[in-house]
């Protein structure tokens, strides 16, 4: 697939279908999420490598957290920040992700981002800032918002994590464990709906 890709750089569907197929291998998924940004780049108003993108990076970020900091080779960190630029860079989001900061003289600075730790001053690692390019690239695919919901749950902040429970069943109402988390999550806070 990536020598298929890398030989068709200008060819969409190629980029499109080489990467989903690389996808189903967990440690391929930067790959991927390469191959979405470059057929992007050729199209910028493609839906569907859109949405291939954001499949690409909530697998990659999933992957990357089930995984933990020893999973990242630095190719595999290259792709996360370059798809976090890609995706966040310069934008409200990008800040609000904590992948961009504005520093003192209110220019743009890229952190540099720890896998399973957060980079110094900033409190989420590079899964979420990855789970929030997804998000950025597509803020239709359910399981983007299913992945954040977790996290915030994992933090304690429930009313974000029903927040995007919610969210991710409006467009998947038949997302399971998204339904199960949320029921979950309402019967701990007393709320029968």
């Amino acid at each position: 697939f990536v020598m298929a890709a890398e030989s068709a750089q200008d060819n969409l569907e190629v980029l499109r279908e080489s990467g989903a197929a690389l996808r189903s291998f967990p440690t391929r998924c930067h790959i991927a999420a390469r191959m979405h940004i470059r057929a992007l780049d050729l199209d910028p108003k493609d839906n569907c490598s859109r949405r291939e993108l954001a499949c690409s990076l909530n697998d990659l970020g999933t992957f990357l957290k089930a995984n933990g900091p020893g999973c990242v080779t630095e190719d595999c960190a290259r792709a996360c920040l370059e798809a976090v630029d890609s995706c966040l860079g310069g934008t409200k989001a990008a800040t609000d992700a904590g992948a961009i900061r504005l520093d003192s003289s209110g220019g743009l600075k890229r952190d540099s981002i720890g896998v399973g730790k957060p980079a110094a001053g900033d409190s989420s690692p590079l899964y979420e800032r990855v789970y929030h390019a997804a998000l950025a690239t597509s803020d239709s695919y359910a399981p983007v918002w299913y992945n954040l919901g977790v996290l915030a749950g994992e933090r304690l902040e429930h009313q974000r994590a029903e927040s995007c429970y919610r969210r991710c069943l409006e467009l998947d109402p038949r997302h399971a464990e998204c339904l199960c988390n949320l029921g979950a999550l309402l019967r701990r806070n007393g709320d029968a709906e």
